[in-house]
């Protein structure tokens, strides 16, 4: 079976949350690995390693909206700096 979205990241500081959510897109059976990351500089992190070829590229990202130290807004900021190589193609839905 062809996966039509190999991979998924998940950007939430609620465990149960992620843990839900993972649950979740893991029995859709159409989505591949779940990456999860607790706040918006562990995904800058994340993404810095899909730049230097050390992760695949999500093509889905569920992104929280209220997270500690860095909120989405400024994330977002962060994230289109990595350049259209890297940010084009992924789908991100921001979740409250």
């Amino acid at each position: 079976m062809e996966l039509s979205i190999p991979e998924v990241l998940l950007i939430d500081d609620d465990k149960p949350t992620n843990f839900l959510n993972k649950m979740i897109i893991e029995k859709h059976g159409k989505l591949g690995k779940v990456s999860i990351v607790t706040n918006g500089l562990e995904a800058l992190e994340y993404f810095r390693r899909v730049k230097d070829g050390k992760e695949r590229k999500p093509s889905l990202v569920f992104l929280d909206i209220n997270m500690p130290g860095m909120n989405v807004w400024e994330f977002l900021k962060e994230f289109v700096k990595f350049g259209s190589k890297i940010t084009d193609d992924i789908a991100i839905f921001m979740l409250s």
